[in-house]
């Protein structure tokens, strides 16, 4: 993995003001701050609502758990819509539940911005947040973009050859690893190789009770999954009380695609898709917006991890003629048009 020198491009301003006028418009600029911080805040709890009711409708069948970051999935796509124009960028907004009327994209910049540095400063718990961006080795980024990721979502920046699959997942792969202590180890399996650009937004939090349970008092006891099943589980409580919570661990993966399209978030992912704020000279879609997530909770306290990758590559126009079904077979001669050979295969295996 090579560290992506001098990919950011830094620069600073100094405005020099003169009187005391100015207190007005800073004071102005912090209570915007504040109310968009507030919208943006507000939107990733309804968001995180209507997140869970899409994983829920897709999971209930198939009785599996549920547990996911909304925070790192609004990060990811908060970060893709950096490079999001037009009708994409609309979509992205409103899946998000951004109001375009009261938020522009600068404004939720700066807010994700506080919201990372308030979270990365909670104290009494280990927490960390945070995003970066691999870049593919021959692909040319816009400048303005790589930057605001850099000042806004505290975005590391890396270039990796995705012409490798292998290393370039495994490049991702262990930055991620790191970042959550080994929680999520495999985020990143088979990246596409048309693939120029990886988004990656990852969360780290490590809590203690207030009053921690004894683990000489857990005991093997029965949790009632549904009015059919029962499972034999791990179960701890306070002393002064009869508390019951079951220690265990549960990791869980989603491919959110599906999921996103059913929130509106259709046009990234079709030749649609308008990231010209990514890049000027190249089209580009996102492959595929994928999440782990893994919660431990044990007699001292819980620990969580998970992260969201959001994969972009380079589309053209790529017409596919694939025969997997039963089809007719002709040979004609081309000056004649006569039908030389003519038939059905119906299995080409025989």
């Amino acid at each position: 993995m090579h560290a992506a020198l001098g990919i950011w491009i830094l620069s600073a301003v100094i405005c020099v003001g003169r009187g005391d006028h100015h207190h007005g418009d800073q004071d102005t600029a912090l209570d915007n701050s504040g109310n968009s911080v507030s919208l943006v805040a507000a939107a990733n709890r309804e968001f995180a609502y209507r997140l869970y009711s899409q994983l829920a409708a897709h999971a209930d069948s198939q009785g599996k758990n549920i547990f996911f970051s909304p925070s790192s999935v609004s990060v990811a796509l908060a970060t893709l819509s950096v490079g999001a124009r037009e009708e994409t960028h609309k979509q992205i907004f409103s899946g998000l539940g951004f109001n375009s009327t009261l938020l522009t994209q600068a404004d939720v910049n700066q807010a994700f911005h506080t919201l990372l540095e308030k979270a990365n400063k909670t104290s009494g718990e280990d927490t960390s947040e945070g995003t970066a961006v691999f870049v593919d080795d021959n692909f040319k980024p816009r400048p303005e973009f790589l930057e605001t990721l850099k000042q806004s979502y505290h975005a590391d920046g890396f270039t990796v050859d995705f012409a490798n699959a292998a290393d370039s997942a495994n490049t991702i792969n262990e930055y991620v690893k790191g970042k959550t202590n080994g929680k999520i180890e495999d985020l990143v399996k088979d990246p596409d190789p048309m693939t120029v650009m990886y988004l990656i937004s990852y969360i780290y939090y490590k809590g203690k009770w207030a009053t921690p349970f004894e683990p000489k008092l857990t005991k093997e006891d029965t949790f009632t999954v549904d009015e059919n099943t029962k499972v034999n589980h791990c179960l701890t409580f306070f002393r002064k009380y009869d508390v019951y919570i079951p220690k265990f661990s549960i990791k869980t993966s989603y491919t959110l695609n599906d999921v996103l399209t059913a929130m509106g978030m259709t046009d990234m992912f079709t030749e649609r898709a308008d990231l010209s704020g990514i890049a000027l000279d190249q089209k580009l879609i996102v492959s595929e917006v994928v999440h782990q997530a893994t919660l431990d909770v044990d007699e001292a306290g819980a620990t969580a991890a998970a992260a969201t990758g959001i994969g972009i590559v380079g589309w053209s126009i790529r017409h596919v003629l694939k025969f997997d079904r039963p089809f007719m077979v002709m040979i004609i001669e081309r000056n004649t048009e006569d039908i030389l050979f003519m038939g059905k295969i119906v299995n080409p295996k025989i």
